[in-house]
């Protein structure tokens, strides 16, 4: 059964937690359409569950979270940095890992916009479109648009393609379950209000203060790979790890190596302050 936490403005988001309960947290931050479940190949994971406390919720509007009305509730970065706040007040986090993939990663450039990186240790940035470069814009965004068509029949469609894209070839019948039923319980409403959010984190990266690791798939067709050799340039404490065989779900397509790299990286930062 699913636990919910409210946020600062009465939102309640569906949140799962895994591990320990006096263990470091990894925080997990799921994307466009999809929910908490996606994560599944993590919170699975035994070095991961037995070393790490994993926090995992539905975005406002995704999954099992509420879905509250009028675009000011995703529009508004401070509802956003809210959320985060209110998942970490919960589990009694004072510092985390926040890994932000995908849309994930505008949720966390607002928390760290109106909150600051006291509570971040690190950041995983996986498949992040966080810097603005058309040259990164992949052919998978004309999907996504066409996700939040008024014609139901180009809707469908174009969600097929998103899931299909997300699967990457993967059978596994309960994977395709879980991404189904992220995608259908995203609305039509809120898919275009999200992808029509327009911000600019750029000036705000370059003086993230906190190291950053950057996942990325050298075959994402959503957000190209240029978009991590970038944003490693831009930012003052990154590494990009590339995987040559993925697109844009590195952690469900190889998940042994996400897996291992996540927690080095985690084990790291959250037992002291230091550089990647």
């Amino acid at each position: 059964m699913s636990s919910f936490v409210s946020s600062a403005d009465g939102v309640r988001l569906a949140i799962d937690v895994y591990g320990p309960t006096d263990a470091p947290v990894i925080l997990l931050i799921h994307g466009f359409c999809m929910s908490r479940e996606l994560w599944i190949r993590q919170v699975t994971d035994p070095t991961l569950i037995n070393s790490f406390r994993l926090v995992c919720f539905d975005n406002r509007g995704h999954g099992e979270s509420d879905k509250p009305e009028g675009d000011s509730a995703y529009t508004d970065g401070a509802r956003w940095a809210g959320d985060i706040t209110s998942v970490l007040d919960y589990v009694g986090a004072d510092r985390a890992v926040a890994v932000a993939w995908s849309y994930g990663g505008r949720i966390i450039n607002d928390y760290i916009r109106h909150c600051g990186t006291t509570r971040l240790a690190g950041i995983n940035f996986v498949a992040a479109g966080t810097l603005s470069i058309p040259e990164a814009i992949g052919p998978g965004h004309e999907t996504m648009e066409r996700m939040y068509s008024h014609d139901t029949a180009i809707r469908s469609a174009a969600e097929v393609e998103y899931i299909e894209a997300g699967l990457d070839g993967d059978t596994d019948p309960k994977l395709r379950a879980a991404l189904e039923k992220s995608v259908s319980a995203t609305s039509r409403q809120v898919r275009q209000i999200l992808r029509e959010r327009t911000i600019d984190y750029d000036d705000q990266l370059a003086k993230v203060d906190v190291p950053t690791l950057i996942s990325h798939g050298e075959r994402d067709g959503l957000s190209l790979p240029v978009l991590a050799t970038r944003l490693e340039q831009h930012m003052p404490n990154a590494k990009a790890s590339l995987y040559p065989d993925d697109a844009h779900a590195m952690f469900l397509t190889s998940p042994d190596r996400f897996n291992a790299e996540l927690a080095s990286f985690a084990k790291t930062q959250l037992s002291a302050g230091s550089s990647i």
